[in-house]
């Protein structure tokens, strides 16, 4: 099953937020962000490495325990803001 089929069901309760919230809750759902999973999967890259501490795959979940984010968000589980903090220290 691709990570997208079953959006429809979990979009009206991603855009009732803000829409900075919205676009981070969809892009983590669908696993259609942090670029280093995909070109892994796809064979560009030979890893998927966090590209901030190198520890494991960038992810949804790597998010919620990455030593190189604020742990206040990571205890709330503030995906939202991590995301987007990620996305900052990365470009």
């Amino acid at each position: 099953m691709k990570y997208w089929e079953n959006i429809a069901n979990n979009w009206k309760e991603f855009s009732r937020g803000p829409r900075k919230e919205a676009v981070a809750n969809f892009r983590l759902k669908t696993r259609h962000d942090f670029p280093a999973e995909h070109l892994k999967g796809i064979c560009i890259l030979t890893n998927s490495l966090c590209p901030i501490f190198k520890t494991d795959t960038m992810n949804r979940e790597h998010l919620l325990v990455c030593p190189g984010f604020v742990p206040m968000l990571q205890f709330r589980g503030d995906v939202c803001l991590l995301y987007w903090s990620a996305r900052d220290r990365m470009s």
